[in-house]
């Protein structure tokens, strides 16, 4: 009887991460963006075909152009995959940097 518990237990421990691990992303990728508006998007759509196991970060490094917005865009179309992230100009070794 106590053994039949254990396993029980054991293979209710074992589906629950199994779950877990199904709701983890499996790659994340960040994109430093400066005035990139000309070519983002083609970037940006080849990623997201990953689907919902895919994190897509997108760091607008204080673009003057429209990458913000189309930063912004994709972050409101596939908000469980697009992550826009805004801050001031750091340069490219800085902007993949936590500040």
């Amino acid at each position: 009887m106590i053994a039949v518990r254990l396993f029980v237990f054991r293979m209710t421990a074992i589906m629950y991460e199994l779950v877990r691990y199904s709701q983890m992303k499996l790659l994340s990728v960040c994109v430093p963006c400066y005035n990139s508006e000309a070519y983002m998007r083609n970037c940006i759509e080849g990623l997201i075909k990953g689907g919902d196991r895919v994190e897509v970060i997108i760091v607008d490094d204080g673009s003057k152009d429209a990458t913000a917005s189309i930063a912004d865009d994709f972050q409101k179309e596939y908000p469980d995959i697009v992550k826009a992230v805004h801050q001031p100009n750091r340069g490219l070794r800085q902007s993949t940097r936590p500040p």
